[in-house]
C-alpha cells in the first residue's frame, strides 16, 4: 500500500486521500473557523415574478414592482379615480393635450361592462339596488335595455356612396326585412362605411338576386355565394371573404335590369342597425341615487333579483398636467377602471416635438 504526499505552497509536504481509481478525495486540510456572518433574513416571501425586487413592505419582506415590464407608452395600474384625476402606482409625466385611452397590461384597449348589485325592490321605474356595485360607472343618459343583438354604433348609411342606388342604402340599415337596396340602368352602387367594421366569426347578408353581383370591400363575391337566387335568405359569407378581418364597403350592381338586393348585414351576429333607428326596446337611465342606492330609468321592466347592465365603456381624454403619479384630464369620457393601465399612442409623437423645440431655442440662442 503506497501513502500520497502533497507539496504546498510553502513546500511543506502533506499525505493526501485517493480513492480505489486513485482519484484525489480530500481537497485540503479545513483552516480555522471563521468570523460569524451577519444574521439571515429569513424565509423569502412566496410567488417571486418576472422583474420583482426584494423589499420591505407592512413590515415584512416582499416582492416590489411591476408583474411584467409595461410596453413603451403604457403606466400604471390605475389605483384610485375620481374628478377627473387618475391616480398611478408609478410617477409619470406627459405633456399637455396628450391623448390617452384606457388598456391593458400590454397597451390593448381595454373595454368593460359596468352591471349593478340585484336588484332588492321595484317602484315604478326606480330600481332600488343591495348595494352601490359599479354604480359609480353608470351616468344619467346610459342606455340600459335595447334590441340583442343590434349593432347601433354608426349611421352605417352615412359613408361614402358612389352612383347612388334606386333603393336607397339607408334600407340595409334599418332593421326592416322588408326593405332592400338595389339599383338599375347597369350600373355598381357602392357604400363605403364612415368606419371600418372588424369582425371575427362571421359576415351574414340578407339579399336576394335576379342578376348582377354582391360587392364586399370592392370585390364581386357573386359566383362564390352557393344558391344566391331570387329567393330572399340569409346567406353567410366569412368562408368566402376570410376567417376574419374588417368590413369597409358594400355594394350591388345590375346588368340589364337584372338586380341583386341587399336588406340586411350582420357581423359576428350583430345586426347593422343606423343609430338613427329608434330601438323599439331602448330604456335609458334618467336618474342616479347613490345614497339609496338605486336606478331609475324610463321604462324599462325589471324585477327583484335582476340587475342592470349598462353600455360597454372604456375611459378616453387629454392630458392637462401631470403631478408626481397623478394625470390631471382636461377632457374626459369619465369612463376609468381602477386596476387597468393608461396608454397613450402620441407619446413618442409628443416627445419628439419637445427635442425640436429644444434643439430650436439652442439655435436660436447660439
Amino acid at each position: 500500500m503506497a501513502i500520497l504526499y502533497g507539496t504546498t505552497a510553502d513546500g511543506e509536504s502533506l499525505p493526501v486521500e485517493v480513492n480505489e481509481l486513485g482519484q484525489l478525495v480530500a481537497q485540503g486540510l479545513a483552516g480555522p473557523p471563521g468570523p460569524p456572518g451577519p444574521p439571515g433574513v429569513g424565509q423569502l416571501p412566496p410567488d417571486p415574478f418576472e422583474g420583482a425586487i426584494l423589499g420591505w413592505k407592512d413590515n415584512a419582506l416582499a416582492w416590489l414592482g411591476g408583474s411584467v415590464p409595461l410596453p413603451a407608452g403604457t403606466y400604471g395600474p390605475i389605483v384610485l379615480y375620481g374628478n377627473g384625476i387618475i391616480t398611478l402606482e408609478e410617477s409619470i409625466s406627459l405633456p399637455y393635450g396628450t391623448e390617452i385611452f384606457l388598456s391593458d397590461n400590454e397597451g390593448n384597449r381595454y373595454f368593460f361592462t359596468p352591471v349593478t348589485s340585484p336588484i332588492t325592490r321595484v317602484d315604478g321605474f326606480v330600481l332600488t339596488l343591495q348595494n352601490d356595485k359599479d354604480l359609480d360607472k353608470f351616468r344619467v343618459g346610459d342606455v340600459v335595455q335595447s334590441t340583442p343583438g343590434w349593432n347601433q354604433s354608426e349611421e352605417w348609411s352615412s359613408g361614402l356612396i358612389t352612383n347612388p342606388p334606386t333603393g336607397p342604402w339607408a334600407n340595409a340599415f334599418d332593421s326592416d326585412e322588408d326593405t332592400q337596396t338595389f339599383t338599375y340602368n347597369n350600373s355598381v352602387s357602392t357604400l363605403e362605411f364612415p368606419v371600418p367594421v372588424n369582425w371575427t366569426s362571421s359576415i351574414e347578408v340578407l339579399a336576394l338576386r335576379y342578376g348582377g353581383g354582391l360587392f364586399i370591400n370592392g370585390v364581386d363575391i357573386t359566383a362564390q355565394i352557393p344558391g344566391f337566387d331570387d329567393t330572399k335568405k340569409w346567406h353567410r359569407l366569412d368562408n368566402i371573404v376570410g376567417s376574419s378581418g374588417a368590413l369597409v364597403s358594400v355594394g350591388v350592381s345590375d346588368v340589364g335590369s337584372n338586380y341583386t338586393a341587399l336588406s340586411l348585414i350582420k357581423l359576428d351576429g350583430a345586426l347593422l342597425v343606423d343609430a338613427s333607428i329608434p330601438d323599439p326596446n331602448e330604456k335609458v337611465i334618467t336618474a342616479i341615487d347613490p345614497s339609496v342606492p338605486s336606478i331609475t330609468t324610463d321604462g324599462a321592466i325589471y324585477s327583484p333579483g335582476q340587475v342592470v347592465t349598462g353600455p360597454v365603456k372604456s375611459g378616453t381624454g387629454s392630458v392637462q398636467s401631470t403631478q408626481e403619479n397623478s394625470i390631471i384630464l382636461r377632457a374626459n369620457n369619465d369612463e376609468w377602471c381602477v386596476g387597468q393601465y393608461v396608454t397613450t399612442p402620441q407619446q413618442a409623437i409628443a416627445a419628439r416635438y419637445v427635442v425640436k423645440e429644444q434643439l430650436r431655442r439652442k439655435k436660436s440662442q447660439s
